[in-house]
């Protein structure tokens, strides 16, 4: 997919608007098969279909620990530990008797504290929900690993605004992961503070070991209210009728996964490009080929 600029213009009401998009005008997620009314994929793909709703992710249920547990700075003295704890005790309406008493409480508790604003600045990260994207959707490695075996499906999904529209949920929001060697780093200090910004909070979500740079991988990212329960799958990110323009059947795909997905698409309003994926001749490479049979989306993506 050839790279575009990373702003785009459109106009609606007469008005030109510069909006933020991704370097891609589609951007490609894996899933399993749709095996049976109670399996989590097929929840989650009617969802997505049908209802319009992609499923966000927590950093709790990522299939790398490492990632999104990023270093924890203790760059704090004793002094602004103190104070902080000072302010805490106030505002929780911690009363001493006299100045002595608060004293000996501050240095018996000092350490559990400190325990505290880690464990607090751990939890921050939880405060933002993502879903996974990548680059391609011939990766074949992708293929294996999360569409169970090229088992399942991958679908397209539009990341650029059409002409005439000014809110695609997933332009603009959809962000590079950047692959290294070093985990990320977060401070204690700025959570102590309240400066902890959005773009540390970013650092640490789009961060990743280099190991796992072949999924080419971006994230959508959205703030969470602290009471959602993503474990649960109560966050997601409500996807206009038209995001969805490509649907790619794996190399084992069968006849009732794509009656599913076809099944799906007919309760939508969705139109997209179906494909099956087969091995280019004498090469590892997979190549795709149109589905005629099926409806095709009536605006290319790009528009």
């Amino acid at each position: 997919m050839a790279k575009q600029n990373s702003i785009c213009r459109v106009e609606a009401a007469g008005i030109k608007y510069n909006l933020p998009a991704t370097q891609y005008l589609v951007l490609y997620k894996y899933f399993g098969p749709p095996v049976g009314k109670d399996s989590f994929v097929e929840e989650n793909l009617k969802n997505l279909i049908t209802g319009n709703q992609l499923r966000l992710t927590s950093n709790a249920e990522v299939n790398d620990p490492t990632d999104i547990s990023p270093k924890i700075l203790r760059d704090f003295t004793k002094a602004e530990m103190e104070q902080s704890f000072v302010r805490f005790l106030e505002k929780s309406g911690k009363q001493f008797q006299n100045r002595s008493q608060r004293k000996k409480y501050l240095k018996e508790n000092y350490e559990r504290y400190v325990a505290h604003s880690v464990n607090t600045t751990k939890k921050a990260i939880t405060m933002t929900g993502f879903t996974c994207f990548t680059e391609k959707w011939n990766n074949r490695l992708m293929w294996a690993h999360y569409a169970q075996s090229h088992k399942g499906v991958c679908i397209g999904f539009r990341t650029r605004p059409r002409l005439q529209e000014i809110v695609v949920p997933l332009a603009g929001n959809c962000l590079p992961v950047r692959y290294g060697q070093l985990r990320p780093e977060m401070s204690v200090k700025e959570v102590m503070q309240a400066t902890l910004g959005t773009e540390r909070i970013k650092n640490v979500v789009l961060s990743k070991d280099e190991v796992w740079s072949y999924e080419k991988e971006w994230r959508y990212l959205s703030q969470i209210h602290p009471k959602a329960k993503l474990s649960e799958g109560g966050l997601k990110v409500n996807l206009g009728s038209n995001e969805i323009v490509e649907i790619i059947f794996g190399l084992r795909s069968n006849d009732e996964t794509e009656a599913k997905i076809y099944d799906m698409i007919a309760k939508s309003e969705k139109s997209p490009k179906f494909y099956r994926t087969n091995f280019e001749e004498g090469s590892y490479e997979l190549q795709r080929a149109l589905i005629a049979n099926r409806k095709t989306p009536t605006a290319s993506p790009s528009q």
